[in-house]
Formats: C-alpha cells, sequence, structure tokens
C-alpha cells in the first residue's frame, strides 16, 4: 500500500511498478474540512494497473490505469474523509 501525507501539500504525484503490480492508496489523516488534494498516477510501460483507495476515501470506483498513461483523481475533505470530486484519465 502507498500512504499519501496529507499535511505535504495538495498534489500526490506516484509512479505504478510492474513487478509491484496494482496497489491500494490510503491517507495518513482525515484532512481538513474544505481541503483539496489531487492525486496523480502515471502507470508504467508495461500494463495498466488497478488502483484502489483506502478506508478514509471516497472514491466513485476504482482507478483502472492505461499503460504508459497518467490519471489525475480530484479529493475534498469533509474533516473525516475523502470524497472524490472528479477524474481525468488517459492523460
Amino acid at each position: 500500500p502507498i500512504s499519501l501525507d496529507v499535511t505535504k501539500g495538495n498534489l500526490h504525484k506516484t509512479t505504478t511498478v510492474n513487478a509491484t503490480g496494482s496497489v491500494t492508496i490510503n491517507a495518513s489523516a482525515a484532512g481538513v474540512a474544505g481541503q483539496h488534494m489531487w492525486v496523480l498516477v502515471i502507470n508504467d510501460g508495461t500494463s495498466g494497473k488497478t488502483i484502489t483507495f483506502g478506508t478514509n476515501f471516497k472514491a466513485n470506483a476504482t482507478l483502472v490505469g492505461t499503460t504508459s498513461k497518467g490519471a489525475v483523481v480530484h479529493f475534498v475533505s469533509d474533516g473525516i474523509n475523502w470524497y472524490e470530486a472528479g477524474r481525468q484519465t488517459g492523460l
């Protein structure tokens, strides 16, 4: 699993690794109500990976990556959970 430190800025970037495969992303904390966070996932050149968001995320769905492409998922915190506000894939 990957843990994002939500006190270290609002943009978090991760690149998948073929040897590791699909992963789960967790947030280190619930954040502050009204806080925004963007998660940028760059898929490796071997295959698209499936990204699952942990329990403090309220994502619309898992993120299914595309080989050698990126995706951005935007979340907003209510102070308890991170709610998905939008996503763009195939970047």
